[in-house]
């Protein structure tokens, strides 16, 4: 029989072995592994600070329980140190207006769950009015290892504006979990690391939560051997009224990085998708799927890089949607690249570098596709020499758009200022730009519609020369 680091080290706490460590090495600084550290401790070594009253705790449960049932000002609790929180509950308190902060002032004050369900929970269920919740400089570490329905933060029906800043998600199951009618929440410079399973995972019904930002959320999930069965969707999101998803960098999903279901209003830009599907060849960057009968709306997938995918980067069903200045770098799959099914409203394939591995499968592939407009031009296709190496395959409205050579396209109405070349990226011969933008001399290069281009690149940086490049990287805004 054969046992993990953190099965051995819980069976050496049990037997009464003493591990010498230092008191400053249980405050899981950052370049400490959680999953050795975290196991090991047994107490809360923490302060916290009510600012407002002036009383100081030892014990987050606490401080929620003397919170006032009614608030009727905003209350700041800073945290110092270390907790075990084992599913600290605020609820049954009315907010009404005001809101309520939990910001480390040490670096990054750490929660720890002691391997219980959650670390923290905020349950607004009726009659509770619970808003506006804040999480700062925090790390929540040691959740669950087994439960999907648990998560390291839960949200129950919080209303409001939400906020999670500079907290890091460390060994455990699911990152985050909201869900029951909660309101708007952002996720700004978040780290998720060595999660099993995945996270955010937000909604269950349409309209089950509001306006959703996405903004330098950074993920690694566990890929050891042992958990690559375990790990799943990093995100998986439904029914918003709107989502924004940008500057973000996925690593490591066994199967989708991003699952969409019964929303419209998105944007996704300027993120990269990196091995997505390493473990199941279904494996999807982007996923949509709508609701039945129905078609997702105002959807726009721009400046990203999909890097290596082993299945396909994007799947959308019933979508209306801008897929534009992405470079794609397929991974070695017998899936296509994008591949759109029963889509009805309009589909606009522009500026996009599509670099194909494999002779075997078609770059973009349609099925049941019905748009009322099917735009595809300025776009860098290439394909190694090879039977059934189809850049696009399928129809739309009937009509055959099957084509393996960019002169076949062409004769169909499609990529009239498209290339069929190598794209030439600048790789490792200049450290000081992306691996993925192009060369001075690539045949991409200042070939991209500037109408349909966006402000920014993928590096963040202004696009100013026109015409801009193919491709999630702008070479002159270097």
């Amino acid at each position: 029989m054969h046992f993990s680091f953190r099965q051995l080290a819980w069976l050496a706490v049990a037997s009464g072995v003493l591990y010498g460590c230092s008191q400053s090495a249980l405050q899981l600084s950052t370049d400490i592994q959680p999953k050795s550290e975290a196991n090991l401790r047994t107490a809360s070594t923490g302060t916290i600070l009510n600012v407002q009253t002036g009383k100081t705790y030892t014990d987050l449960q606490t401080a929620f329980n003397e919170l006032p049932a009614t608030f009727t000002q905003s209350y700041e609790l800073q945290l110092s140190g270390t907790f075990i929180t084992k599913s600290v509950t605020l609820r049954s308190k009315n907010m009404g207006s005001f809101s309520l902060a939990l910001r480390g002032v040490d670096g990054q004050a750490v929660l720890d769950a002691g391997q219980s369900e959650s670390a923290v929970v905020f349950n607004g269920t009726s009659p509770a009015n619970i808003r506006n919740i804040t999480l700062e400089n925090l790390v929540i570490t040691n959740y669950s290892l087994t439960s999907g329905n648990t998560a390291g933060v839960r949200f129950f029906t919080i209303k409001g504006q939400n906020l999670l800043k500079n907290v890091r998600f460390t060994g455990g199951y699911v990152a985050m979990r909201a869900t029951v009618q909660c309101e708007d929440i952002t996720l700004e410079d978040v780290q998720m690391e060595g999660i099993r399973y995945g996270g955010p995972r937000f909604g269950q019904a349409p309209d089950d939560v509001g306006n959703v930002v996405l903004r330098r959320l950074k993920t690694s999930l566990d890929q050891s051997p042992q958990n690559l069965a375990g790990v799943d969707n990093v995100c998986q999101l439904k029914g918003f009224k709107s989502l924004l998803i940008e500057d973000c960098e996925f690593d490591g999903a066994t199967k989708t990085i991003v699952d969409l279901y019964e929303m419209s209003n998105i944007t996704i830009r300027r993120n990269k998708f990196i091995r997505s599907g390493s473990n199941n060849l279904y494996g999807i960057g982007i996923q949509l799927l709508p609701a039945s009968g129905s078609t997702c709306r105002n959807v726009v997938i721009e400046n990203n890089l999909f890097d290596n995918p082993l299945g396909t980067a994007i799947y959308l069903r019933g979508a209306d949607v801008k897929i534009n200045n992405n470079t794609f770098i397929e991974g070695g799959t017998t899936r296509p690249l994008i591949s759109l099914e029963a889509s009805s409203g309009n589909i606009e394939l522009v500026n996009n570098i599509y670099l194909g591995k494999s002779s075997t499968n078609p770059i973009i592939n349609l099925y049941q596709v019905n748009a009322q407009s099917f735009v595809s031009n300025n776009n860098l296709y290439f394909k190694p020499a090879g039977n059934n190496r189809n850049l696009i395959k399928g129809a739309n409205n009937g009509k055959d758009l099957t084509s393996t050579t960019l002169a076949q396209l062409q004769s169909k109405g499609l990529d009239r200022d498209g290339l069929q070349a190598q794209p030439l990226f600048i790789g490792s011969t200049d450290p000081g730009r992306p691996a993925y933008m192009l060369t001075a001399g690539s045949p991409g290069r200042n070939a991209a519609d500037a109408t349909r281009c966006p402000a920014m690149d993928l590096a963040n940086q202004p696009i100013t020369v026109a015409p801009p490049d193919m491709g999630a990287y702008d070479y002159d805004s270097f």
